[in-house]
């Protein structure tokens, strides 16, 4: 990586991504000059942004916590929200608590926490019908760090037939994947809440942030696929299905073929790619002769 200084709302420091594609979608890519941005429901993975959120805390550490802040709240300490959590029921109390000895006070608030845990995974399938609303036609565009794994070369680009795009992140177009985020590979799903913003929420500190839930939907993929080693870029939209959309011409830094790709193929590709951009690199992958891997070399054309 190139080491300069990057503009504020960048999310990293990266200079390149790339995009793994069979030669038919490359040409239509190169024709149209777009990127398709696609909505959960056309991902190849059942799981991926189409899973339900979970909850997992310890109630009695949970409960401990919250009164806490309660007491705070009581003592004129700590603000709060009525209308977030159980807000509505600390106003009240608020009202009340004088007249209330210290046994009946810590009673109170005791069965109203537990009785709202109990309550939580009621809640929970309404929730997840909102979120999905929120965020089901949220598009994702999905782009790699790297250019030669060998699995995606098998799976994404026509088992070696296709191709791989680089695309350059370039402050002058203030390109859309510079603020593209790595996907977390984990082994378990993650959690509609944790502990601590579930603390937040009971005692009217903070409410449920749609979008940061979604967010943990969208770059939370099964620990099987880290060797794709993903970035993704979304935002949220209107419609239902697939988006097409423009990317500058500079932005098409790089092309690499695989080491099967058809000679037609390729010099239609090589054409495309060089009337949108007549400063691309273009690469031919090979096989490596001493280890399971692919290698790269400048390819030639006739002038």
């Amino acid at each position: 990586m190139t080491a300069r200084s990057r503009p504020d709302h960048w999310a990293h420091d990266r200079d390149y991504f790339y995009k793994y594609m069979n030669s038919s979608a490359a040409k239509a890519v190169l024709a149209n000059r777009t990127l398709k941005w696609s909505p959960a429901s056309a991902f190849n993975d059942p799981f991926d942004m189409q899973f339900d959120l979970h909850l997992d805390f310890n109630a009695d550490e949970l409960v401990g916590l919250c009164k806490q802040d309660i007491e705070e709240i009581l003592l004129g300490n700590r603000d709060f929200e009525p209308r977030i959590g159980l807000g509505n029921v600390l106003a009240r109390l608020q009202a009340i608590a004088p007249r209330m000895s210290a046994a009946e006070l810590d009673q109170f608030i005791e069965d109203s926490l537990r009785l709202a845990i109990k309550n939580m995974p009621i809640d929970m399938p309404a929730m997840h019908d909102q979120l999905r609303k929120h965020f089901g036609t949220y598009k994702v565009l999905c782009l790699s760090e790297t250019n030669d794994s060998l699995l995606m070369w098998s799976h994404y680009a026509e088992r070696h037939r296709g191709v791989v795009f680089r695309f350059a992140c370039l402050e002058e177009t203030d390109s859309s994947w510079t603020v593209a985020r790595p996907i977390n590979y984990t082994e378990k799903m993650p959690r509609f809440v944790n502990q601590e913003e579930l603390r937040g929420l009971l005692t009217g500190q903070t409410d449920l942030r749609r979008e940061s839930i979604a967010e943990r939907t969208i770059f939370s993929k099964a620990l099987d696929w880290q060797y794709e080693k993903e970035w993704r870029v979304y935002f949220p939209s209107k419609d239902a299905g697939d988006e097409f959309l423009n990317f500058h011409a500079q932005e098409l830094s790089a092309v690499y073929f695989g080491c099967k790709v058809e000679d037609a193929d390729r010099n239609a590709i090589i054409a495309l790619s060089r009337a949108i951009n007549p400063t691309v690199e273009i690469f031919s992958a090979r096989k490596s002769g001493r280890e399971f891997a692919i290698e790269f070399d400048r390819f030639a054309t006739p002038t």
